[in-house]
């Protein structure tokens, strides 16, 4: 029963954080370039930071709840516990990466996200391609911290059957 627990809200959050990067992140639309003609550009950045700093707490929910779910094992499903994790990892690397380029394709090639991000990089500089990948770095170091993580119930799990 906890296992199915663990899994839905593995899946609840893996679904938010596609949500999130995909349906919730709006680049492209005339109103932020109308925002920042407007003078608004200081509130522009800080939802990008705000979106970011969403992201980084999905993440690391997302870490948290896959440790606690491989460390409360069994020793006979640990493989496959985590090899789904780790799909879930996977995936959510692989929308961080589309996402990533996606938003470069949009802020070097769309034209009225072009103005935005030209204005952006002249006020605040080079420290506004960071905010575009964000979920990218994010995704990659959470999935290098679980596996770091399951390195060691690895460790422990081929102690506890002799394996080698």
């Amino acid at each position: 029963m906890r296992f199915l627990i663990y899994i839905s809200l593995l899946t609840l959050l893996s679904i938010v954080l596609f949500y999130s990067l995909n349906v919730g992140y709006y680049r492209g639309e005339l109103y932020y370039y109308n925002l920042v003609n407007e003078g608004g550009l200081s509130s522009y950045l800080s939802s990008l930071f705000r979106f970011d700093l969403i992201v980084a707490i999905l993440n690391f929910s997302l870490l948290v709840l896959s440790c606690i779910f491989l460390s409360k094992n069994k020793h006979n499903n640990f493989k496959f516990r985590f090899y789904t994790l780790t799909g879930y990892f996977l995936f959510n690397f692989t929308n961080s990466l589309v996402f990533a380029i996606k938003n470069y394709i949009r802020n070097y090639y769309d034209v009225f996200e072009l103005n935005v991000f030209v204005v952006l990089l002249k006020t605040y500089g080079g420290v506004v391609n960071l905010v575009y990948i964000t979920p990218l770095i994010l995704s990659g170091a959470m999935m290098l911290l679980f596996m770091l993580f399951a390195k060691k119930g690895v460790i422990k799990y081929i102690e506890r059957n002799d394996i080698f």
